[in-house]
């Protein structure tokens, strides 16, 4: 409680003093409760028990009564009686009925089961007693059915009377039990409103006075803490108005040096964004120029399918050369042949020499143009072997172009990526310095505001001077004790006031 405030242990002793009144009202609402519970239920419950019971009791002597009538009466007569009997076993079995929503507990219930059990036990023997008397026409069948009644049926009416008696008895000590803790009940609330009565305003007035001592002590400390808080506050405040003045300096400086800082990254932020536009373009050539090579390797792979398909045929035509070549050999032979023949027959040959001697002209004729186109396609086969080579090595020197322009494409991309990366990352660097730069433009206010608030602070002590003053009044602290709460004041030194540079750079 010696750290509370005020408001805290004020509302802790009203609190406190609420509660005993609470207490005070919830007792009484339990004992109040308690007592009309035990009325209720000796209403509700008890009263209404012993009246059944009484009911049933006595129901069930009168049905026995109505036995002995019996057996005096005339046929006309028992039909009468037997349908007061029904009648009466109706109502008996309805307050039957009634009592089982009273029981109170298991022993009620057992006394009272009981009780139900011999009547069934007793109306079957009555049953058959009705028999016996309706069937008897002699004295000794009288006697019998007098016999049955006095052995077994007036033990049994006995045994329920009993078990009624019982169970009445049983709801009286219930009831005597209600009513005692009721006057418990009672006495114990008169009691406890007489402790609360007395202990209420006691505690009341000891709660009063240990919360008074308290503020008063609290406030007396807290006089003394003002006093000394002020003493350092002032010395702070010109400690605060002190380097919030520097502090303004230095803002200042840095704030020059962050726009140059930032005319610089502008420059750099340009030249590297035309960097990375020039390597773009270079990337955009060097993509062209491996498209134009790759088209160029595939026109040499098709130009050097058409040397293969010339090679084979001047093959081809050569094998046709060489067989016209065989065929004029062959000719030639048989114009031999047919001119021995044609000499040999003398005269009669003659003409057949002569054509003999012009199908020989013509085979040798035939053999030169053959001999003659061999050696030209023999020369056209060693050209297009040739050209075939050339070709071969043409499109090698193709494939190793293009493979060395597809490193350069590439090379190119990377440098033009690394290019814009470069150029995304100065933007970056370039937005820091601007946000730099704000915030050192914002550090040399805050400097500003810092040392106007220190000075006012300075005043501000001035015045809480005044208020521990007061306050020691207030608390009793007179003489000396209140002249060392208020303590005099530090000499302040004057703040410097620092002039905001103001940046004129221009941030991408």
């Amino acid at each position: 409680m010696k750290n509370m405030t005020i408001s805290k242990q004020l509302g802790y002793g009203f609190a406190a003093i609420i509660a005993l009144i609470v207490a005070t009202a919830v007792i009484s609402l339990f004992i109040v409760t308690s007592i009309g519970n035990g009325l209720t239920q000796i209403a509700t419950n008890t009263v209404p028990s012993l009246v059944l019971l009484a009911d049933v009791r006595d129901e069930a002597r009168a049905a026995s009564e109505d036995v002995s009538k019996f057996y005096y009466a005339s046929a006309a007569d028992r039909v009468a009686l037997a349908d007061k009997m029904a009648k009466d076993a109706a109502d008996l079995d309805a307050n039957i009925k009634s009592y089982e929503a009273l029981l109170s507990d298991s022993t009620d219930a057992e006394l009272f089961n009981g009780g139900v059990q011999e009547i069934t036990n007793w109306r079957n023997s009555r049953a058959r007693l009705l028999d016996m008397i309706r069937q008897a026409a002699t004295p000794e069948a009288v006697a019998s059915a007098r016999a049955f009644e006095e052995q077994t049926l007036l033990p049994s009416m006995d045994r329920l009377v009993d078990f009624f008696q019982k169970d009445f008895a049983y709801n009286v000590t219930l009831s005597d039990a209600s009513m005692a803790a009721s006057m418990n009940f009672e006495r114990i609330g008169m009691i406890a409103m007489i402790v609360l009565m007395i202990l209420g305003p006691l505690v009341g007035i000891l709660i009063a006075f240990i919360i008074s001592r308290r503020i008063s002590a609290n406030l007396t400390a807290l006089a003394h803490r003002l006093g000394q808080s002020a003493h350092n506050n002032a010395a702070g405040a010109m400690q605060v108005g002190n380097a919030s003045s520097e502090l303004a300096n230095r803002a200042s400086e840095q704030a020059a040096t962050v726009e140059e800082t930032s005319a610089a990254l502008e420059e750099m932020s340009s030249m590297t964004r035309s960097t990375a536009a020039n390597a773009a373009r270079a990337s955009v050539l060097a993509s062209d120029t491996k498209s134009v090579a790759t088209h160029g390797a595939v026109t040499m792979d098709d130009m050097m399918s058409a040397m293969a398909a010339i090679e084979n045929s001047s093959a081809e035509v050569a094998k046709i050369v060489k067989r016209i070549d065989e065929i004029a050999f062959q000719t030639n032979i048989l114009a031999l042949n047919a001119a021995v023949e044609a000499a040999r027959a003398g005269e009669a040959g003659a003409g057949f020499a002569v054509v003999a001697d012009e199908v020989r002209s013509l085979a040798q004729r035939s053999a030169a143009a053959a001999k003659e186109t061999a050696d030209k396609i023999d020369a056209a086969i060693a050209n297009s072997r040739q050209g075939t080579v050339n070709c071969d090595k043409v499109g090698e020197a193709l494939k190793l172009i293009l493979s060395k322009v597809i490193e350069t494409d590439t090379l190119v991309s990377e440098i033009a990526l690394a290019a814009d990366d470069q150029s995304k990352g100065i933007e970056q660097i370039n937005t820091a310095i601007e946000q730099m730069d704000q915030v050192t433009q914002a550090n040399a206010t805050s400097s500003q505001q810092c040392a106007s608030a220190a000075e006012e602070l300075r005043t501000q002590t001035l015045e809480l001077n005044s208020v521990v003053s007061s306050l020691g009044k207030l608390v009793g602290i007179t003489g000396s004790g209140a002249e060392a709460m208020t303590v005099s004041q530090p000499e302040t030194s004057e703040t410097v006031p620092v002039s905001r540079g103001k940046s004129k750079g221009t941030f991408i």
